[in-house]
Formats: C-alpha cells, sequence, structure tokens
C-alpha cells in the first residue's frame, strides 16, 4: 500500500471518529453556560428543555442542534441574551421533524444558509425576543425543503435577516404548499434581505402582520413580501413599513391585503398581482392607492 493512500486512509477514518467523538446526544434537560466548539446535540428524547446561557458560543461546522425523528415532540431551544450558538457551514439549528420551540434572546447565524431549517416539521414555533439576532448568508429560515413545513408560528421583536447579495437570499421562506403558516413582526422588529429574492415568501392560508419594518434592501422593486400560494392575508399595522414590492403571484386566488394604520391616515405600497383590499379603520381603499 502507497504512503500516498495510507495517508487518506488515515485522514478518513480521523474524520469519522472524530465526527462520533463530537456528537453527545440530548436526553434531559441541559443548560450549556461555556463555549464549546465542535460538538453536534443530538436530541434523542420528548420533551427536551435546552438552554444556551452565561454569554456562551456553541460553534460547529453544520447541524449544531440536530432533531431528525418526525415523532420526537416538546423540544425547546432557549437562548439568553449575550450567547451565541453559530456554524460556518448550514443548519445551525435543524429540525428534520417534529414539535419544536425556539425563544432566542442571543444569537443564532451562519456563515452560509439555513441558520434555522424547519423543513419536514409541524407545529415549530420561533420567538425572536427584543435584542434576538437570527441570520445567515442564505436562505436564514427555511421551510420549503423535503416536505415543507405547516403550523409554523413566528414572532419577531428582534432582528431576522440574510445578507447573501445573489440567490438564495430570503430571510423566512415556506413552501407553497404549506399552511398555517403565522408570521408576526412587532414594533421594533426587523425583518430584511439584501438579495434578489423574496424577503419573506409565504405559502397557503397563512398570516403576516406587521407592525414593525419588513424590507429588501436589494431595491424598491424586489419583493419584501411574495406570497406564491392562495389565500393569505397579510395585515400592515401601526406605523409599520414595508420598502419593496407585496406581491400575489400570478395565478394565486384569495389573498387579501389588510390596512390598520388609522382613521385618516395615508399610505403607499409598492403591491403586484391579485389581491383583496381591506382598511381595518374605515378608510376608502381601492386598487391602486395601495
Amino acid at each position: 500500500m502507497s504512503i500516498l493512500v495510507k495517508i487518506i486512509l488515515v485522514l478518513f477514518f480521523s474524520i469519522i471518529f472524530s465526527n462520533k467523538l463530537y456528537a453527545a446526544n440530548v436526553a434531559a434537560d441541559t443548560t450549556y453556560s461555556s463555549s464549546v466548539s465542535g460538538t453536534q446535540y443530538n436530541i434523542t428524547a420528548d420533551d427536551v428543555d435546552i438552554i444556551v446561557t452565561n454569554d456562551s458560543t456553541l460553534s460547529r461546522n453544520q447541524k449544531l442542534f440536530n432533531n431528525t425523528d418526525a415523532e420526537r415532540s416538546g423540544a425547546t431551544i432557549t437562548i439568553h441574551s449575550g450567547s451565541t450558538v453559530t456554524t460556518t457551514n448550514s443548519n445551525t439549528i435543524f429540525t428534520g421533524g417534529g414539535e419544536f420551540t425556539i425563544t432566542n434572546s442571543g444569537t443564532i447565524s451562519t456563515s452560509n444558509s439555513k441558520s434555522i431549517n424547519i423543513s419536514n416539521s409541524d407545529g415549530a414555533s420561533i420567538t425572536n425576543n427584543s435584542g434576538g439576532v437570527i441570520s445567515s448568508a442564505g436562505n436564514t429560515i427555511l421551510g420549503d425543503a423535503g416536505d415543507g413545513a405547516d403550523n409554523t408560528t413566528i414572532d419577531n421583536s428582534g432582528e431576522i435577516f440574510s445578507t447573501k447579495a445573489t440567490s438564495e437570499s430570503s430571510a423566512i421562506i415556506v413552501d407553497e404548499d404549506d399552511t398555517g403558516t403565522t408570521i408576526t413582526n412587532n414594533a421594533g422588529g426587523s425583518i430584511y434581505s439584501e438579495g434578489p429574492k423574496a424577503t419573506i415568501k409565504l405559502g397557503t392560508s397563512s398570516t403576516i402582520t406587521n407592525s414593525g419594518s419588513i424590507k429588501n434592501n436589494k431595491s424598491v422593486d424586489k419583493n419584501s413580501i411574495e406570497l406564491i400560494g392562495n389565500n393569505n392575508t397579510v395585515t400592515l399595522k401601526d406605523e409599520g413599513i414595508v420598502v419593496g414590492k407585496i406581491k400575489a403571484a400570478t395565478g394565486t386566488t384569495g389573498n387579501t391585503l389588510k390596512f390598520n394604520h388609522g382613521l385618516g391616515k395615508s399610505y403607499y405600497y409598492n403591491t403586484g398581482g391579485d389581491f383583496t383590499l381591506e382598511d381595518l379603520d374605515g378608510n376608502q381603499v381601492v386598487k391602486g392607492s395601495a
């Protein structure tokens, strides 16, 4: 056997065993209060509460927190202010199925795509508190791979954004057939992107309520909100702003824009596609005035 082949084999087995060495099963409530690099945390039991605290940083190449069992339920991850979970490749938090709850007051990030991958899930819940950051250089919260993601709830008071300037640049994306998504962007909350794709892509029978800011920083002519399925409702409230186009995809039906800015208030939104328009304060609204 040549020296080169021996070196390749040594490297191969080193990678295999190092991956096993740095994998930890999480089968009970666990608090991480010091920084760790390289370990993957596999959730192997129901109703596990995970807390990252004390300004700790947990980092890895990919799939830092990993739940691949579609029958797994009740898992929660809470990241305190000052603490960070991050990957250099992708899928910082990977649900892969089952119920999942994430509450973030710190930072969830990746230098590639998918900070949070909720594809194949049903009932995932993400709360990003004021001061919390969820970011990626790609699609940040992804729910359109595999079987998609149904009944997802995202409540944002912090920042959710993508820094990618080319493709795969959505901050939140679900599949056309995904139903029951609820996105609430509260006052002070910011959801934005830097690329040509829609900042938020919404599926079917879902809702967005905006009191903060939703922006596509690439161009005001790019989509900030794109409804790729039917029967969605977007409610634009208070002092909230949207920079970029609100678009209902060609051929979609039953999509509604509701305005709740106060009696006598004027507003302008760049829209495209077929919408039903409704002003909740009784102001007159017609196609074109939105």
